[in-house]
């Protein structure tokens, strides 16, 4: 049974993370600000301890906002005091005039989505602007740049390709000008995401895409069985995929088998996109449309403990798509599976239960369509 997302609850078994939606937060300027770039901290232990970056206001104190968390995780936080972080080789720092600062770039393809916000809200205001847009990169400094083509993908995407900077040495920027996350994974999303993410794609991308319709009432079943590593690797997706290769009218998709443009564009071809959790289904807030019904209704597969981030939950509350889920737990859920190689766990699920609701699905769509050529 398909259940609104909206409503599930932090108690069922799969879901984990803070639910919160905020109100929209003030843009942060600063005159004389110092930008740091990421520089080893020399300390053992998790990764985003290894690593300092930040931006210290006039008085010298670190402007907190500005750098990223996940939960209450903080990444690259330097010291409070700018003068516990810079070198003393620092001192002829260059200046510059203006800096826009849309904050880390992340390689892992969901957290790029997902923690690029800050670009995406700065675009609302800058898109016609010719001042370049600065960012960190999650790499090490001997990376000097971008080396993921997706990051190349999506930059392009964002019209940002001629515009993008990155931070590799300290900088005075006379005005600074940058905003806090407006989502920020497993804890919370603003009311105005939705709006920044409609405005975040390149205008020349967003017409094409606004000009693709519907032309079949199919289903989209993304796949996540050619995922080599990640978090969740749900148990026997492989036969639900083959079973779902028989039914007319649902089409198995591998996401990473398409460009960013053509992802984008699922949500605007298909009536219904269905699948376990996955970066891919981050895309949906960036899609233009006129009228809810334009996009694709998007149906969350889920089974096991700890397979479903806050994450999907705050943007479907800033956003109001009115999306669905599916639990198809099972009584081997409750067990632990066999940690598959490259994955921190392995989750059981039904799936009788999920071929025979998405066929039921189908056969709905399959009777729709031709109630309509009628």
């Amino acid at each position: 049974m398909l259940r609104p997302l909206a409503e599930i609850t932090a108690e069922h078994p799969s879901f984990f993370g803070e639910s919160r939606v905020i109100e929209p937060q003030p843009f942060i300027i600063e005159e004389d600000a110092t930008v740091l770039p990421r520089v080893s901290t020399g300390q053992a232990g998790v990764w985003a301890g290894r690593w300092s970056q930040g931006i210290f206001d006039s008085n010298g104190n670190h402007i907190e906002a500005l750098n990223d968390k996940r939960g209450a995780r903080q990444l690259f936080f330097p010291r409070s005091q700018l003068q516990d972080d810079i070198s003393p080789s620092s001192s002829n720092i260059k200046r510059k005039k203006i800096i826009i600062y849309g904050g880390t770039l992340y390689e892992h393809f969901g957290d790029m989505l997902a923690d690029a916000s800050r670009a995406y809200q700065l675009l609302r205001l800058f898109r016609n602007s010719k001042d370049p847009i600065w960012f960190h990169y999650a790499v090490p400094r001997l990376v000097r740049k971008i080396r993921r083509p997706s990051m190349l993908e999506w930059i392009e995407c964002l019209g940002l390709s001629k515009r993008i900077r990155l931070i590799r040495k300290p900088l005075i920027a006379e005005k600074f000008i940058s905003c806090p996350q407006i989502h920020r994974d497993l804890e919370f999303t603003s009311t105005d995401y939705h709006s920044a993410a409609q405005s975040a794609l390149h205008p020349k991308l967003a017409k094409q895409l606004r000009g693709a319709s519907r032309t079949h009432n199919r289903i989209a079943y993304l796949s996540r069985e050619n995922l080599k590593k990640g978090t969740t690797k749900f148990i026997g997706e492989a036969k639900l995929v083959e079973r779902l290769s028989s039914i007319n009218g649902v089409d198995i998709i591998v996401p990473e088998e398409l460009s960013i443009a053509n992802k984008l564009s699922l949500w605007r071809n298909y009536s219904l996109i269905i699948g376990f959790p996955q970066s891919c289904m981050l895309l949906k807030p960036f899609v233009p449309y006129d009228e809810p019904s334009e996009l694709a209704h998007q149906i969350f597969l889920i089974a096991g403990p700890r397979c479903f981030p806050s994450t999907w939950l705050n943007i479907e509350k800033a956003c109001g798509f009115g999306d669905s889920y599916l639990d198809c737990n099972s009584e081997e859920s409750d067990h632990s599976a066999p940690k598959p190689e490259g994955f921190t766990r392995g989750n059981y699920f039904d799936i009788d239960k999920a071929f025979k609701t998405i066929k039921n699905l189908s056969h709905a769509n399959h009777s729709k369509s031709l109630l309509i050529q009628t």
